[in-house]
């Protein structure tokens, strides 16, 4: 019965103790960078929109600069020619 008990315990730090605290906390403030061997994405911050889509081997940007704030997502909902879009700014 001690062994299934240890056992549990194990299993919860493992899979649910140490997940939580290895997190990484994001401040929105301050933008965020993602990147790998492949690509890079930066978000800006306040509104975390993407701003930057970098292939690492090209280093070529495939997002433009635009006048204001990038967007994050956009969901636009359409009935014949009449289109309402909302976004994240």
């Amino acid at each position: 019965m001690k062994k299934k008990i240890y056992l549990f315990f194990v299993f919860l730090f493992v899979f649910a103790i140490i997940p939580v605290l290895s997190q990484v906390h994001v401040n929105p403030s301050k933008g965020l960078v993602l990147s790998n061997d492949h690509v890079r994405f930066e978000f800006e911050p306040e509104g975390m929109g993407l701003s930057a889509m970098v292939d690492m081997e090209t280093n070529y940007n495939h997002i433009q600069n635009v006048d204001g704030k990038h967007l994050l997502w956009e969901v636009a909902f359409g009935v014949g020619r009449q289109i309402y879009t909302i976004t994240n700014n």
